[in-house]
């Protein structure tokens, strides 16, 4: 019962930080994806194109890993 308790704070330690990776990551993405949004919808080729790219990258990423 010990070793569980003495393992109780690196989890909060741990439960800390990925909480907080977690609250920038959410705050960070939202605008980011409705800036990529708008880009991609908008009227100028040149970066509703690059929009496109960037987005093919992304989807594409995890099937050539």
């Amino acid at each position: 019962m010990d070793y569980v308790l003495s393992l109780l704070l690196p989890l909060a330690q741990g439960a800390k930080v990925t909480l907080t990776l977690f609250a920038i990551t959410l705050a960070l993405s939202v605008p980011f994806g409705l800036a990529l949004a708008l880009a991609r919808i908008s009227s100028w080729p040149l970066l509703s194109g690059l929009v496109n790219g960037y987005i093919w990258l992304m989807r594409g990423t995890p099937l050539m890993l």
